[in-house]
């Protein structure tokens, strides 16, 4: 089921006739706590971290266009849509939330595309 977030799906006119183009966004649905998710919507925070385990392992292992975060989980719960640039590993900014000297997926974020 869809997040309700406007990106995951899009709809463009594509021309005259009003022929429609329907463009798919691959978007990663994440719960944060409040302190994460209000840093990311204020484009304070630019990265996401997981731990290094085998449930994150195939969970990324695909390509990601955005990541649609919510700060809970009821279907009411505030969420923010914010494209993907990218996911490495390495060791995150502890203060965004990683853990100190423990490699970590960094999801690396762009844009703040709807909130």
């Amino acid at each position: 089921m869809c997040c309700g977030c406007n990106p995951c799906v899009r709809q463009n006119a594509r021309d005259s006739e009003s022929s429609v183009e329907r463009m798919v966004m691959r978007v990663l649905h994440l719960t944060l706590k409040k302190k994460w998710f209000d840093m990311i919507l204020s484009g304070e925070k630019k990265e996401e971290y997981r731990e290094i385990k085998q449930y994150w392992d195939k969970r990324l292992n695909r390509t990601f266009d955005a990541v649609c975060f919510s700060n809970g989980y009821a279907n009411d719960s505030p969420k923010v849509t914010v494209r993907l640039k990218y996911i490495q590993t390495g060791l995150g900014v502890v203060e965004w939330g990683a853990p100190e000297n423990e490699k970590v997926y960094i999801l690396r974020l762009g844009e703040i595309i709807d909130a």
